[in-house]
């Protein structure tokens, strides 16, 4: 990765902070001070690729590089104003460290605009010998920037507003920013429907299982196991507990998932909008549990109900940034779609962004 973004004459600044191992959907640990928001110090940028967008939104890079699991990069971006893009599982190689047989985690991008996030991904993207995943070429056989750069085919949107997590509710700043996207799409000729889909317990089950196993992943000396974070360590606790046959069924959960999707949803759909969280940006500690982290955990899906459907399907998604709430915060929305349709995806949100964001982020 570092190679081909050198290659593409980046100019890398320096890493940025992110939580233990990537896990929570914070940017708080135990080996400094949490990163904040640029917009309201007291405030979460949310993670775990938060210093990445913090960075980006505070002026610091045009675009940074983020890796999303279940919402990594989409969550900070629009906890921060800004773009994120998760591409289709395979279209960014995961090699050579750590490939990752779930097929939860890509690489993706976080900038200001759709074209930036766009190029980020191109010059990222390719296979590498041995990659389990690998996405087919863009239509056309032209890169994801130009796809950014054409407006789309007036299309069917599926406009999802209940959480698809059993508890989760939806705040009203969120669903302004949603109602305020569906407004902008249909004043651009698309069509858009309004579409249920029941909370369904068995896949967070399917996704807390697979989730503790990557956690438990991470190779720990056991004389230092006492210094990791109280979630880490409940999580790793978890997957001792989890069979090989019970692993299994969560990942056929997982691709069940995404054929259904595929035979039924984008059959009849072009595109889902939705949230991207279903709370405008939390302050500092307020998901982080130290003393219960079941509860921590619980807190977390309720607030990331919408990002992580994307990374079980392995399709692609991006955060498209559209409003702010009256105390000035970024409320994001998310547009998902087909697998390996990227394209459709970023020519749909450049236009959603350029004809209906409200504010343009003051940099610094």
């Amino acid at each position: 990765m570092t190679v081909r973004l050198r290659e593409a004459g980046t100019v890398m600044l320096g890493k940025t902070n992110i939580p233990e191992f990537g896990l929570p959907c914070y940017t708080e640990n135990r080996l400094g001070p949490p990163t904040r928001h640029p917009l309201n110090v007291g405030r979460s940028p949310g993670g775990s690729s938060g210093g990445a967008a913090a960075a980006v939104a505070a002026g610091l890079a045009p675009l940074a590089h983020g890796t999303d699991a279940g919402g990594s990069v989409r969550i900070p971006a629009s906890a921060c104003g800004l773009v994120g893009l998760k591409p289709s599982r395979g279209r960014i190689s995961n090699g050579p460290w750590r490939p990752d047989v779930t097929g939860l985690s890509v690489h993706g991008a976080l900038a200001r605009t759709v074209a930036d996030a766009a190029a980020l991904v191109d010059a990222m993207a390719g296979p590498m010998p041995g990659d389990v995943y690998t996405a087919p070429g863009h239509p056309g056989g032209i890169t994801l920037t130009e796809h950014a750069h054409r407006d789309p085919r007036p299309l069917r949107v599926a406009m999802l507003r209940e959480p698809m997590v059993p508890g989760a509710v939806l705040h009203p700043d969120c669903a302004d920013a949603l109602e305020h996207a569906a407004a902008t799409l249909s004043a651009l000729g698309h069509e858009v429907q309004e579409l249920e889909m029941p909370p369904d317990s068995g896949v967070l089950e399917a996704f807390t299982r697979v989730w503790s196993v990557e956690a438990a992943s991470y190779e720990v000396e056991p004389e230092h196991a006492d210094k990791l974070m109280p979630f880490t360590a409940w999580l790793r606790k978890i997957a001792a507990g989890v069979s090989a046959r019970e692993y299994h069924a969560a990942l056929t959960t997982f691709r069940g998932l995404g054929q259904m999707l595929t035979d039924l949803l984008f059959t009849t759909y072009d595109v889902i909008l939705s949230p991207v969280l279903a709370e405008p940006p939390v302050w500092i500690g307020e998901l982080r549990n130290d003393a219960d982290p079941a509860d921590e955990f619980a807190r977390m899906t309720e607030f990331m109900p919408y990002t992580a459907l994307y990374n079980l399907t392995g399709m692609p998604s991006i955060t498209v940034p559209l409003s702010r709430n009256a105390g000035g915060l970024p409320i994001g929305v998310l547009l998902g779609t087909r697998y390996a349709d990227e394209a459709l995806l970023v020519s749909l949100a450049a236009q959603l962004h350029d004809s209906g964001h409200r504010y343009v982020l003051q940099h610094c």
